[in-house]
């Protein structure tokens, strides 16, 4: 897997899991789905496929409480977000570009029991 470390966070650079809905796609633990301005941030830095289609995390909470799934959608010339879509819908070319939180790992790795 590739990944690209930027402010602490580090991105893959790779979509995966096409094919699946959202709910059947497995996250390892302290990785997460990009946020839209995150996933916009590597399609404008040219980090991403330009004909990338992704689930990204669903930030409009009264969507979200719907069931609705948040999509990222990119070409060569535009990219858009897609807040209201069908979290039953999976293509072959939908998947997910997964992050993690480069200081959260950094405390687990330094957590020490008090017993130690």
């Amino acid at each position: 897997m590739k990944t690209i470390k930027i402010n602490n966070v580090e991105y893959e650079l790779e979509q995966h899991d096409n094919g699946k809905m959202l709910k059947d796609i497995k996250i390892p633990e302290g990785w997460r789905l990009l946020l839209p301005s995150e996933a916009m941030m590597l399609y404008e830095r040219g980090l991403i496929d330009s004909s990338s289609w992704f689930f990204v995390k669903q930030i409009n909470k009264n969507l979200a409480k719907k069931g609705y799934v948040a999509r990222f959608v990119a070409s060569s010339v535009w990219a858009s977000l897609y807040c209201n879509e069908d979290p039953s819908d999976a293509s072959d070319s939908l998947g997910v570009i997964l992050c993690r939180d480069l200081k959260k790992v950094m405390k687990m790795v330094l957590f020490i029991p008090k017993e130690c």
